[in-house]
């Protein structure tokens, strides 16, 4: 996996803890500990985009469970400033009734740590454009547009709605390719199925897209956490990785995701 790099793009921490397990020696990237929905990978990877402008003062937003939202970059920074950590200044704030955080948030090191832990991995992120290998982008996409009970009624299932609104494969794509223009791209969606009876297959359905990637569906057993279920993570490295060793899709995985449901769920045109 020398000239492989994996890189997260979200939507949350799922994939970055995923991507750790299963690819070692792996680099962090600005998405990792996030909750990032497509606005944000659209403004990210804007030819415009100022990294210095992320968790600056006029930027940073408090969500009502009192975690901290960037509202230039639309990244949630869920772990980064946890509702946990940020709960003393929020409750601060709320009984101020005011709608930005006290003073002493904004010269904390919690604070300083996530804008410069952002700044330093999207330079990292930045740098990629001169990769000679190939670059492998993975998203989740929880349970996609799935709205069923039995899917959302799991805990640690999904992420809220709205995230993926206008986000289809292709859009995807086209802001890799256009930030990377001269290195090979590989791009993955990942959404999930959950079950309480999970089978030794737990690779569901896949959409390949030839060399620009594919959609694949994961059966995951319940989850216990955000995590997710380890061994359906385990199983779409291995057939990412025999996919990208072979550039062909794995003979005995030769199944094909019913189109009409992609279509339903807006993961393609």
């Amino acid at each position: 996996m020398k000239n492989f790099v994996f890189v997260s793009l979200g939507g949350a921490c799922r994939t970055a803890t995923q991507i750790k397990k299963n690819c070692p020696g792996s680099k962090s990237f600005p998405f990792d500990w996030t909750v990032t929905p497509f606005i944000s990978l659209e403004r990210v990877f804007s030819a415009d985009f100022d990294p210095n402008k992320v968790l600056s003062r006029e930027n940073v937003e408090i969500k009502k469970n009192g975690g901290i939202k960037c509202s230039y970059s639309q990244i949630d920074f869920h772990h980064d400033l946890n509702p946990k950590d940020c709960v003393k200044w929020f409750h601060s704030s709320i009984a101020s009734s005011s709608h930005t955080m006290p003073p002493e948030f904004y010269d904390s090191k919690e604070l300083e740590q996530a804008k410069e832990r952002f700044q330093y991995t999207f330079r990292r992120l930045d740098s990629l454009k001169n990769h000679k290998g190939t670059l492998i982008f993975i998203r989740w996409l929880g349970y996609g547009r799935d709205n069923s009970p039995h899917q959302r009624n799991f805990p640690h299932a999904g992420l809220p709605d709205g995230y993926f609104d206008n986000e289809n494969f292709f859009k995807v794509y086209n802001l890799l390719k256009k930030k990377y223009p001269s290195v090979d791209i590989k791009l993955y969606e990942i959404f999930s199925r959950y079950t309480n009876q999970p089978s030794a297959d737990r690779i569901l359905d896949f959409l390949s897209f030839n060399e620009m990637g594919g959609i694949y569906s994961l059966k995951e057993e319940i989850p216990k956490s955000f995590s997710g279920d380890d061994e359906s993570w385990r199983q779409l490295f291995e057939y990412i990785l025999q996919e990208l060793a072979t550039r062909n899709v794995p003979i005995d995985s030769k199944k094909k995701l019913n189109i009409d449901f992609l279509k339903k769920l807006k993961l393609v045109k």
